[in-house]
């Protein structure tokens, strides 16, 4: 699902560029915001399918190490 959803994302941008009518750029925009709900989804059931009695605990562990270089820069 990921490389679906990053090759859909890039190539409605690499698209969009090139486009110069509104409706079909706002087409682009809407597939490649879609195609990264392929990717989010994924990323949020990944905490149950490792540890179903601590999905919690890891999926905030996630996001504290997702954030700490966020933080940082």
């Amino acid at each position: 699902m990921f490389t679906f959803s990053r090759l859909a994302f890039n190539i409605n941008f690499v698209l969009l560029a090139q486009i110069t009518d509104y409706y079909w750029a706002l087409l682009c925009m809407t597939v490649a915001i879609a195609a990264t709900g392929f990717h989010n989804n994924a990323i949020l059931v990944n905490p149950q399918d490792l540890a179903p009695k601590h999905s919690g605990s890891v999926f905030g562990l996630m996001n504290t190490v997702g954030a700490v270089p966020g933080k940082m820069s």
